[in-house]
């Protein structure tokens, strides 16, 4: 079980994980916009939910972790590094999992990954995008 057990509501976006950038806290929303839909796929028993799901994350990430990344460098975080660490370690991750879908898929399944990928965003946002807010909001001010 993830960081909100099984409350339905873990999986929508709250206003709570913006950081101040409209590209980035649109790209986070985005991510719980596709747990969202996926779950409700795999709810109504569609199968290609879990391979749907992990390609759409496999690009979607990449994308948005070099636009998160760029905005770090121009905020001039100095924390750049470790999250640079993190999010290759999840592209690997979601790398691995494609992988094993692609040629297992039963052993992937989408009670399985959809969790996965909503606990990551929460902890990932709240934990680490959340300490670079401050970088985010002084960059925005004259």
């Amino acid at each position: 079980m993830g960081p909100c057990g099984d409350a339905p509501e873990c999986g929508a976006w709250r206003e709570s994980f913006r950081i101040g950038d409209d590209l980035i806290d649109g790209q986070h929303q985005t991510f719980f916009r596709m747990v969202a839909e996926a779950q409700e796929r795999a709810d109504r028993g569609g199968v290609e939910v879990v391979g749907r799901s992990l390609n759409f994350l496999a690009s979607y990430a990449v994308l948005h972790f070099r636009d998160e990344e760029r905005l770090m460098a121009a905020c001039h975080y100095p924390g750049l590094a470790e999250h640079q660490r993190a999010h290759q370690a999840f592209v690997v991750q979601v790398a691995a999992l494609l992988k094993t879908f692609e040629t297992a898929p039963s052993q992937v399944t989408a009670q399985e990954v959809l969790p996965m990928i909503r606990d990551w965003l929460v902890f990932h946002i709240l934990g680490m995008d959340k300490q670079f807010e401050p970088w985010v909001e002084r960059m925005g001010k004259p």
